[in-house]
């Protein structure tokens, strides 16, 4: 096996689902708008930062992530529509394959729970590359896929399957705080937008009045 490609829903079903019934109801609000804009700012206002919503429901509805695993790297790449960079990490910077238990809680009530495989780089960030899992050889049998086309070539150190605690590193928090701030500041731009259009839409008006 030279080559192991693994896809799954990057956000889970019902985020999307919540979004759909988001988009429903913003969509009247718009269409109102639209119909009595003697009521208040026309839907010109909120058209540009009810676009990037839209994207972001059907971000949360289609989009997959794919890992692609060959004895030399793995790649992770979120599609169809880009919401972040597709990031490679060389075989030579995997300390490990690992299996490990995801289990959330609200005000001590147990949520869900379920097992991830993934790998494990030097600097300590971990790959979350396959789950939810039901148990945990089913997910130990991914890490071992993993872990074996890691390994299918020689010329490096043994690659082997370990369990692991789920320990974010601050690099990794990092990137997630500043993926989010680019899309916060996608929003803040949108509004603006949104304002202008509407700014100018009421100088137009009141021109040809």
């Amino acid at each position: 096996m030279s080559r192991l490609r693994l896809t799954q829903r990057w956000i889970p079903l019902p985020w999307g689902v919540f979004g759909v019934v988001l988009a429903f109801i913003f969509g009247g609000i718009g269409a109102y708008s639209w119909l009595y804009p003697e009521d208040g700012p026309t839907v010109r206002m909120a058209i540009p930062l009810y676009a990037v919503a839209l994207y972001w429901v059907f971000v949360c509805l289609i989009n997959r992530r794919t890992a692609v695993i060959t004895p030399r790297s793995l790649w992770e790449i979120v599609w169809p529509l880009p919401v972040q960079l597709p990031r490679s990490t060389q075989r030579g910077d995997i300390r490990h394959c690992y299996l490990r238990n995801v289990t959330t809680f609200d005000d001590g009530v147990k949520l869900e729970t379920y097992y991830t495989a993934g790998v494990e780089t030097m600097g300590g960030r971990q790959i979350d590359v396959s789950s939810p899992h039901e148990t945990e050889e089913e997910a130990a049998q991914i890490a071992r896929h993993i872990a074996g086309v890691l390994n299918a070539e020689s010329g490096g150190p043994m690659i082997k399957v370990v369990w692991v605690e789920q320990l974010p590193t601050r690099t990794e928090v990092i990137r997630k705080l500043l993926l989010a701030l680019f899309w916060l500041a996608v929003c803040i731009a949108a509004i603006f937008a949104g304002a202008a259009w509407e700014q100018e839409y009421v100088r137009s008006t009141k021109g040809q009045v």
